[in-house]
């Protein structure tokens, strides 16, 4: 659904580590190195406290309703809920959102600037360009002004690209949050990481509408001799571009929260653990498990299994051959591509079953004096059993034992064959 993989390495950003070390930076705050960034961070602070404290806290109650369901949602008299005032302090939850939009404020910037080693290009048109050229300008000779940034920001992440509805990495938001999405070892936040940073986005979102609907309106009182219903706007605002359905940056930020609440309500939590003092005994939801005893028990299921094969292969050694040059392509993205495609590494096929069929306790056919092969119910169920006893005991040392990483994708699910969302 996020498509994150694809279109990162269509632009070569996942190449190399280095290449992974210029994308994570490149989507982060401004550094000491970048003075004129920096001044972004305080401006933005500025600006979110100003619209927090002159537009949002003031709302009138059915703007609010608005806000949260529109069309308002007769059944149900929730409204919007602005942050309390003791979250709206440096340190606070306000102050963690604004972080957010200083991060994505700055990456644009660096796209622009082109002086990052990440040389990644938002989908900006010329006049858009300008716009942030002319902030970034306001930022280093310290002329900016609270009015000309809410139209940088509404521009950005309020009205929606063109060809968004065919093509949503026209959106800029999309973007970032797909460069955002990058760890430092290369593979993406899970969807548990996912969710707070979407409802960072919605929240900044409204307020930004919220916003915008008070221009609108104190721009029409001052053209007009007729003083417009404020209600009115922010119903034509609000239903343009917050009205589920329409094609809007906020409407997609909404459908990646949908996608990855889903995931991370049908993830299972990592269980707790704690270490003894020492480090020879654990305690796991509430059991405690010494180490020695788990050794002792992963040998003996280790004995266990070599003993199952050992009375399975009745004798028997089946030679295998696995050939020096032999590598598997761990890159190889294909949907349906897996060790399954790999050469054979045996010297004739299914030999096993070939020691089975005279086997003294697991024979599962025999040939009548016909010629007519005749299956033995009562071999196969016992073969079948060992075959379950041993995989459970192999998926259990797989799971506990250092072991090669497995094959697949990390979004949603291991599999065994690449698998796509």
């Amino acid at each position: 659904m996020t498509g994150w993989a694809d279109y990162l390495d269509e632009l070569d950003l996942l190449k190399s580590c280095r290449a992974i070390r210029d994308l994570v930076s490149f989507t982060q705050l401004p550094t000491a190195k970048e003075p004129v960034l920096q001044e972004l961070e305080d401006w933005v602070w500025h600006y979110i406290t100003w619209i927090h404290d002159s537009y949002v806290t003031k709302a009138p109650y059915l703007v609010r309703r608005m806000i949260l369901h529109c069309p308002i949602d007769e059944s149900n008299g929730e409204a919007f809920r602005p942050l309390p005032k003791h979250q709206c302090d440096r340190g606070g939850t306000l102050y963690r959102y604004s972080q957010m939009m200083t991060r994505f404020l700055a990456t644009i910037m660096r796209s622009i600037d082109d002086r990052h080693p990440c040389k990644y290009q938002f989908p900006l048109l010329e006049t858009q360009v300008d716009l942030i050229t002319a902030l970034h300008n306001s930022l280093r000779d310290n002329k900016t002004s609270l009015s000309a940034f809410h139209t940088v920001w509404y521009f950005l992440i309020g009205e929606p690209f063109a060809f968004t509805e065919v093509d949503k990495w026209k959106c800029p938001v999309l973007c970032w949050l797909a460069l955002a999405s990058v760890r430092e070892d290369g593979r993406f936040i899970d969807a548990n990481e996912y969710t707070p940073l979407l409802a960072e986005w919605e929240y900044l979102m409204r307020i930004t509408h919220l916003t915008q609907a008070y221009r609108n309106f104190e721009a029409e009182c001052q053209t007009t001799d007729i003083r417009s219903n404020f209600i009115t706007i922010c119903s034509v605002q609000f239903s343009q571009f917050l009205k589920e359905g329409v094609n809007s940056p906020y409407n997609s930020v909404r459908e990646h929260q949908h996608f990855a609440s889903s995931i991370a309500k049908n993830t299972a939590a990592a269980p707790h653990i704690t270490w003894s003092s020492d480090m020879t005994e654990l305690a796991c939801d509430g059991n405690n498990l010494q180490l020695s005893r788990l050794r002792f028990g992963l040998n003996a299921i280790a004995l266990d299994i070599e003993t199952r094969i050992t009375k399975l292969m009745n004798g028997h050694i089946i030679p295998i051959n696995v050939p020096d040059s032999l590598t598997e392509n761990m890159t190889n993205r294909d949907l349906g591509y897996g060790w399954m495609e790999l050469p054979n590494l045996l010297a004739k096929s299914f030999p096993l079953l070939e020691i089975l069929q005279d086997h003294p306790h697991f024979k599962i056919c025999e040939v009548e004096h016909n010629g007519k092969l005749h299956w033995i119910h009562r071999g196969i169920m016992a073969v079948l059993a060992e075959f379950t006893v041993i995989n459970e005991e192999l998926a259990i040392l797989c799971h506990m034992l250092p072991a090669p990483p497995p094959r697949g994708t990390e979004l949603v699910e291991t599999r065994i064959r690449n698998g796509q969302i």
